[in-house]
C-alpha cells in the first residue's frame, strides 16, 4: 500500500432491493480501507430502495428501469476513482475485501483480480432454489460474479462497457470479452464475498441459462476468429 491510498469506486446497482440493501451497504462501510466512492444506481425501483440508499453517505443515481448492465455502466461513468469494484444489492463483503484487492492491483494494474466466495441460503426462504447446484454450497469457491471483481479504470476502458442486451449475463459476457483480448485474471485465495441465495436472485430468472449459452457461443466465435 502506498502512503496515499487510491480512491476506489464501489458501484451498487439496485432494482427493488430494499429487502437486503441496508446489510449490503453496511458491509461496504465496514471495509478496513479508505477512501471509497460509493455509488448506488437505482434502476427504476418502486420499493424505497433509492430512499434507503439516500440515508447513507453514497451518491444515489436514479434512472428508469434499463437493466443491471446499464446501471453498472452509468455508475462507473459517474465515478472518478482509478480502481473499480461492484457489489450486487444482496451480496456481502468481508471487511478486508477492498484492501486486499487494491494491494494486488497496485502491483499488477493490468489484471482483473477476483477472490473466493461463499454461497449462503437466506434463512427467510422456505426452500433452496432449484438453480443452486450442490457443489455451490460445499464451501468457498472461486468468485466470477461482479461482487468478487476489482480492476483499474484503464482495464475497464480497454474491455468496454457491459452489454445491455444480456439482462442476466452481462457480467459473464464482460469477463469473456476481457479474456478474449488477453486481460490476465488472478484470484486471491481467501473468502472475501458472501453470495446470498434467495427466491429472487437473477440467476434463477427464466432466461438466465439461455443468455449464458449465448455468451458461451459468442466467446467460442471470438476464439475461432
Amino acid at each position: 500500500m502506498t502512503d496515499v491510498n487510491p480512491l476506489v469506486a464501489v458501484i451498487v446497482p439496485v432494482h427493488n432491493g430494499v429487502r437486503f440493501l441496508a446489510e449490503t451497504l453496511d458491509s461496504v462501510f465496514a471495509q478496513d480501507y479508505r477512501p471509497l466512492e460509493v455509488i448506488v444506481v437505482d434502476d427504476g425501483s418502486t420499493d424505497g430502495s433509492a430512499e434507503l440508499a439516500a440515508t447513507r453517505e453514497v451518491l444515489v443515481i436514479r434512472q428508469e428501469q434499463r437493466g443491471v448492465a446499464v446501471a453498472r455502466n452509468v455508475g462507473i461513468a459517474a465515478s472518478i476513482a482509478p480502481i473499480i469494484t461492484m457489489l450486487d444489492q444482496d451480496d456481502l463483503w468481508e471487511p478486508s475485501k477492498v484492501r486486499k484487492q487494491v494491494d494486488y492491483l497496485l502491483a499488477h494494474p493490468d489484471h482483473v483480480v477476483l477472490c473466493l466466495q461463499e454461497f449462503f441460503v437466506e434463512p427467510s426462504i422456505a426452500q433452496q432454489p432449484s438453480w443452486v447446484r450442490p457443489e455451490m454450497m460445499s464451501g468457498p469457491v472461486p468468485g466470477w460474479m461482479p461482487s468478487c471483481l476489482a480492476f483499474t479504470r484503464a482495464t475497464y476502458e480497454r474491455v468496454g462497457e457491459h452489454d445491455p442486451q444480456y439482462a442476466q449475463a452481462s457480467d459473464t459476457d464482460w469477463i469473456a470479452r476481457a479474456k478474449a483480448i488477453g486481460v490476465p485474471f488472478a484470484t486471491i485465495d481467501e473468502l472475501l464475498v458472501r453470495h446470498r441465495v434467495h427466491d429472487t436472485n437473477d440467476s434463477g430468472a427464466p432466461n438466465a441459462h439461455k443468455q449464458l449459452l449465448q455468451v458461451v457461443r459468442r466467446a467460442v466465435w471470438r476464439q475461432r476468429r
